[in-house]
């Protein structure tokens, strides 16, 4: 199960990471052509205005894959999933034995 969880934060890990680059690049396009409009001769076309949300932050997102916000989300997606997990069944939850139980089992 471990190794199962692993697989998927890695997968997930870099689906965000993806997401969050394609994100920020479509975001600097619309920057570029809302500077070519306002550059441009024509001024009967009206006002361009573009919003973000204040979550992501495209700073910096040409690096590898070593934000401390990306593995937040991952950190945030993955307990989001296990609670998920955990609500429908999928996915038991049991107490840890203690190590006096343990070594108790080993002798």
């Amino acid at each position: 199960m471990v190794k199962l969880m692993v697989i998927l934060a890695i997968v997930t890990a870099f689906c965000v990471d993806a997401a969050m680059k394609s994100v920020c690049s479509y975001n600097k396009r619309l920057e570029q052509k809302k500077t070519t409009l306002q550059n441009s001769e024509v001024s009967n076309l009206g006002a361009m205005t573009v919003r973000y949300d204040k979550v992501l932050d495209c700073k910096n997102m040409d690096k590898p894959f070593v934000y401390k916000k990306q593995m937040q989300t991952i950190m945030m997606m993955s307990k989001k999933i296990y609670d998920e997990l955990v609500d429908q069944s999928i996915i038991e939850i049991r107490e840890a034995p203690s190590l006096d139980e343990l070594l108790e089992k080993k002798d």
